[in-house]
């Protein structure tokens, strides 16, 4: 059975509620500790929607490393090419979210045992077999020319998705080009389409299709998402929700958008899923706290046969 397999950071996310992040005090409450990692929240979505996943990591020997695994094993992520490291000094990756009232969020990442990865961590041979593997930033610098290396060694034969996040694109275009030309899908949000192309999103999605990824997205927010290729370029608008937390929520909106490419459905149709798992995302804390399954999806979204 082909896998859809995730390569990244794996992290667990304490989410603290505050009044409001543009006050220059507040008090902090934490409400919940959760598994999470950009990639990880990917996969665990399109696990949830009944997809074949599998994980590429390392994790600490701790109670967070304990949680990573326990939960990847509840949506059945195949968890056997994660290392577990015992160490001392490193504890499994954590990010601290504050989100305040209206949903918005701050983050602070510490990325731990994630640093350790290495090439002789990594079955290329296993990755080139995937349906399609997913990548995210990590922090180190080692990790990031690690990712462009293992990229470049398996574009050609399986298909690539990447979403750089902000850690990634504030390195800049020059030092993303390969791994961008290595994609074959580009996720990307408003802010990192001018950060990298120094234009609006529909210009710079449309320049950033001429280096090499078959479909650059565009995620919006609220607004929805926008979808360029070199034939096709269109806007898709999203249904309104109550925004608790939009922590994931462009890691949820991937896994739907990934979910209707692997089904083989029309950009159209991947653009809605995507728009429509992020919204039941938002209304939950934490990343994959309300990703839905498949039957939840179809109630808001008509899957096709």
């Amino acid at each position: 059975m082909k896998r859809v397999v995730g390569f990244g950071a794996l992290n667990v996310d304490n989410i603290y509620q505050v009044e409001n992040l543009q006050l220059e005090e507040n008090s902090a409450k934490l409400i919940a500790s959760q598994p999470g990692g950009s990639v990880a929240n990917t996969i665990s979505g399109l696990a949830k929607l009944g997809i074949a996943t599998s994980f590429v990591g390392v994790v600490a020997q701790d109670k967070y490393g304990d949680l990573l695994l326990s939960d990847f094993a509840k949506n059945k992520v195949d968890t056997k090419k994660i290392i577990r490291i015992s160490s001392n000094f490193l504890s499994s990756g954590l990010v601290e979210a504050y989100v305040d009232k209206r949903g918005r969020r701050l983050l602070f990442v510490k990325p731990g045992i994630n640093d350790t990865l290495s090439s002789k961590d990594i079955d290329i041979n296993f990755l080139k077999k995937a349906l399609l593997v997913h990548f995210s930033s990590f922090v180190d610098d080692k990790q990031f020319i690690l990712q462009s290396q293992v990229m470049q060694k398996i574009s050609n034969f399986t298909k690539v998705s990447f979403s750089p996040g902000s850690l990634f694109v504030d390195r800049g275009l020059n030092k993303l080009k390969s791994m961008i030309k290595n994609s074959n899908i580009l996720f990307l949000n408003r802010r990192e389409v001018f950060k990298l192309a120094a234009k609006n999103f529909k210009q710079g999605a449309s320049e950033l299709v001429k280096l090499g990824p078959e479909i650059v997205v565009v995620t919006l927010g609220a607004e929805g998402c926008f979808i360029a290729t070199k034939d096709q370029k269109f806007r898709q608008k999203t249904r309104k929700v109550k925004a608790r937390d939009t922590t994931g929520a462009g890691d949820a909106f991937a896994a739907g958008f990934l979910f209707g490419i692997i089904q083989n459905y029309s950009l159209e149709k991947c653009a809605e899923i995507g728009n429509a798992v992020a919204s039941f995302s938002i209304q939950r804390f934490g990343a994959r706290a309300g990703l839905p399954n498949r039957k939840e999806l179809a109630y808001v979204v008509e899957l096709p046969q």
